[in-house]
């Protein structure tokens, strides 16, 4: 009784500290029950870990990508056990799986019209799916190995795919081969996008490089050259005027598209940064990393001006909703999470402490000590 009680203070105490920006989570288990919920998934302000909160068991063991539909209706999800999961967003029994792929899924996305999803697998294919029965459409093979992310252009009528055989390549709608081969990496390319107009795209690779390409030709248009480990992402602004990359460097760089000049770098992460994001009006953008944190920074002075901690492992993606107002996280801990987005009428920077530095406060007579290091909740008892 004694040890039940001590476990319900701390979960008491550690709920005081979770950040109150969660509306919903998704928690992944290793079987496959799922279990409904009459409240809606999302525009709930709801807890992690408490009587308030909707959780979904899903049957991913980690999370490598999750994205909406253009639409708004859905989310998709994807990781190392080989299936894609689809929810509704306004309906929790919802609860679509799509099976096909033989290795673990990396990258899942929606077309422009919401009607069809493209993944991306360690099994060297991409699949194109339907989205009303979740069948699946074709299968396209052409990389040499694993595909790490599959995307679709504006217009939807093409896709661009990056592989860890060094190569990007480019996919008309319809055809069952590239059109066009990107060659000049010199590692896993680990990440690509078109450009909003479609006439240029980047790419990121293990090479420490990125790089702009002609779509047109497939020529390559200029490499930089500006971090000192492994480039994970990189992604063009919602105008097309810049561009940010994410490293293991901990780095975030920010490229300036209409003179192609290094504009900034951002750091205060305190591991590899996974993923970002830019917001819709192209004012923040929003990064993930293996400490667990997301972070918005703002990107005229690159202050940080918000930290969302909730997920017990890397955050590997994250993703805006289509109206910019709710951001999904997936975890290596298995879970995706919605949070809500404001932002400050006055930006100013955040306080941060560093890893040395531990803030503790006093609870409960002064028996339960609760420390943030990089991120992380940590409640010490003391006897």
């Amino acid at each position: 009784l004694k040890q039940k009680n001590l476990i319900s203070r701390i979960e008491e105490t550690t709920q005081k500290f979770v950040s109150e920006n969660v509306i919903f989570k998704i928690r992944e288990t290793s079987d496959y029950q799922h279990i409904s919920s009459t409240k809606s998934l999302a525009f709930q302000n709801v807890y992690i870990n408490s009587q308030q909160s909707s959780v979904i068991n899903t049957i991913q063991s980690k999370v490598n990508c999750c994205n909406f539909s253009p639409c708004g209706k859905y989310i998709i999800c994807c990781g190392d056990n080989k299936i894609l999961e689809i929810f509704k967003l306004d309906d929790p029994s919802y609860h679509l799986l799509l099976e096909g792929h033989f290795d673990s899924v990396n990258y899942c996305c929606f077309s422009p019209d919401s009607s069809l999803i493209l993944s991306a697998s360690d099994d060297g294919c991409l699949k194109l799916w339907d989205i009303d029965d979740g069948s699946e459409i074709i299968n396209l093979e052409g990389h040499e190995e694993r595909v790490n992310k599959a995307v679709f252009s504006v217009d939807g009528q093409q896709i661009l795919s990056c592989s860890d055989d060094s190569t990007i390549k480019l996919w008309e709608h319809g055809l069952t081969d590239p059109v066009i081969t990107f060659l000049g990496h010199e590692g896993s390319v680990n990440s690509c996008e078109f450009s909003p107009t479609h006439e240029v795209c980047v790419s990121c690779s293990d090479d420490r490089t990125i790089r702009l390409w002609d779509t047109q030709s497939g020529e390559m248009l200029i490499k930089f050259e500006l971090h000192q480990s492994f480039v994970y992402d990189c992604r063009f602004s919602r105008d097309g005027s810049f561009i940010c990359s994410t490293s293991k460097d901990q780095t975030m760089r920010i490229l300036n598209m209409n003179d192609g000049q290094d504009v900034g770098i951002i750091e205060g992460h305190h591991s590899a940064v996974r993923g970002c994001c830019f917001t819709l009006d192209s004012n923040f953008v929003i990064s993930c990393s293996n400490d667990g944190s997301i972070r918005v920074w703002d990107l005229k002075t690159y202050n940080l001006v918000r930290r969302f901690d909730g997920h017990f492992g890397s955050v590997l993606s994250i993703a805006l909703s289509p109206d910019g107002s709710v951001l999904a996280s997936g975890s290596e801990d298995g879970t995706v999470i919605l949070w809500t987005i404001d932002f400050p009428q006055k930006v100013e920077p955040e306080i941060e402490m560093e890893v040395e530095q531990v803030e503790n406060e006093v609870i409960n007579e002064k028996n339960i000590g609760v420390g943030v290091v990089v991120g992380f909740v940590i409640i010490c008892i003391l006897l």
